[in-house]
């Protein structure tokens, strides 16, 4: 906070980490790393800065999460909790600094073509980091409670999160790995 004059405008927390799906199945360490990495060190940096946001009473948090935290399956159910447990915290956040005039948006990216994403098949959803940073951005800027990065997760999501489950076990484009 010194080096940046004891005032903060924007953070932007960005950083999580996929895991290995199949080994936390088995492994109850990977599984507790991947909610370490993907929930629980995203709260031990917002706690100090909603803090600062708080006691300033402006600015505005935003956070990565993923349109993987919208519905558990089998490909990524664990990062994708820990996404989804993510995304409920920041519900209480945005509720708790809203009285003090700070803003939280919460960032619901989908594939993005990046280090993270290597060795996965690419497909017509996965955007590029510049596309991805362009929405966010323009997400900041409106001060977006949530936002879908692309905005076509939007709708793609609304369907996903409403297909009963038994039907969505049915539907391996949806559901497999």
């Amino acid at each position: 906070m010194a080096a940046l004059g004891g005032r903060v405008d924007v953070v932007l927390v960005a950083h999580g980490d996929l895991g290995d799906q199949q080994r936390s199945e088995h492994d109850v360490a990977e599984a507790a790393r991947i909610v370490q990495v993907n929930f629980l060190s995203v709260i031990a940096v917002l706690v100090p800065l909603a803090g600062v946001l708080e006691r300033q009473r402006s600015g505005t948090l935003a956070v990565i999460t993923s349109v993987a935290g919208e519905r558990g399956r089998p490909r990524n159910y664990t990062y994708g909790s820990a996404k989804g447990a993510l995304h409920v915290y920041l519900q209480g956040l945005r509720s708790r600094l809203y009285p003090a005039g700070v803003n939280v948006t919460t960032l619901k990216l989908g594939p993005v073509d990046t280090p993270m994403t290597v060795g996965h098949p690419r497909n017509a959803l996965f955007a590029t980091p510049q596309r991805a940073a362009r929405d966010i951005d323009r997400a900041i800027a409106r001060r977006a409670v949530v936002a879908f990065v692309p905005w076509y997760w939007r709708p793609i999501l609304f369907v996903v999160r409403h297909t009963p489950e038994p039907l969505f076990q049915r539907l391996g484009f949806l559901s497999g790995r």
